[in-house]
């Protein structure tokens, strides 16, 4: 990637390739350090109206550049982008509050806060550091990490098969795998995916300083979907060039924890 793509991309509208170009663009060179100044600046200029719209995850992906520290935006600037999300999810709280505390000194950052994030903060010390306990509010939304019956059954059959490893369900991608180590054979829309995608349970080794041993999803007809199925190959892709064993499990059905066991037992050979 050169800073000759970042300028292409702003000039086209393509958020999407500018920011992937600029991320891709690690050098410190004064003309790459221009490009994503041009970038910023193009990104704040489009939310005053003087361009194409960016979308949600751009502006979401434009805030953690600046946290990773890809991208250097001014205060002000902070302010719109997550103000402009946060205005945008304001009938959908639980994102709104999400987006409000990339910046939660912002006015309406801090108003959403207030509302619908977390309060009643105590803090406590000890020798040993700081407590801080934050309640939720009122309004907050919590779920169960299972996504499905057959979820928590692959979780309690892992638990068993692999008693000695840390077994984490709907685990991120990003948890696992090193994106700079792959990032140079993946394509726009695979680094898109790598931040966002989720395997349904990732086992890691605590004799190989927990890294990942085994990569487990579940398939279901669901997946037989073209689109889902462009999603799950890219997954398998970027699992594979990371050296990560993926295995795909297909229930005859709903399974109970001593079929699934079973199958899993036979998955890990």
């Amino acid at each position: 990637m050169s800073s000759e793509e970042v300028y292409t991309a702003v000039a086209a509208g393509d958020w999407a390739g500018a920011l992937h170009a600029a991320h891709a663009d690690r050098s410190d060179s004064a003309v790459s350090v221009e490009a994503r100044r041009v970038l910023v600046d193009s990104l704040l200029g489009a939310l005053a109206g003087e361009g194409p719209q960016p979308g949600d995850d751009h502006l979401e992906k434009a805030l953690l550049m600046q946290h990773a520290g890809y991208l250097d935006v001014s205060g002000s600037g902070l302010d719109l982008i997550a103000e402009t999300l946060v205005n945008r999810n304001r009938t959908l709280p639980e994102r709104a509050a999400r987006y409000a505390r990339f910046r939660p000194e912002a006015e309406a950052c801090r108003a959403v806060l207030a509302q619908f994030g977390s309060r009643d903060r105590v803090d406590a010390s000890t020798e040993a550091g700081r407590i801080t306990d934050v309640t939720g509010a009122p309004r907050a939304g919590l779920r169960s990490v299972f996504r499905s019956s057959q979820e928590r059954v692959l979780f309690q059959a892992a638990r068993r098969v692999f008693p000695g490893c840390l077994v984490v369900p709907n685990a991120a991608l990003s948890s696992a795998l090193d994106f700079n180590q792959i990032r140079g054979m993946l394509s726009r829309e695979e680094s898109e995916t790598f931040f966002r995608a989720l395997v349904d349970l990732i086992v890691f080794n605590p004799s190989h300083d927990f890294r990942a041993e085994l990569f487990l999803e579940l398939d279901s007809p669901w997946h037989d979907d073209p689109h889902r199925g462009q999603r799950d190959n890219a997954k398998e892709r970027m699992i594979a060039l990371a050296g990560g064993h993926l295995v795909r499990l297909r229930t005859t059905g709903q399974i109970g924890l001593a079929a699934m066991v079973a199958l899993l037992e036979e998955a890990a050979g």
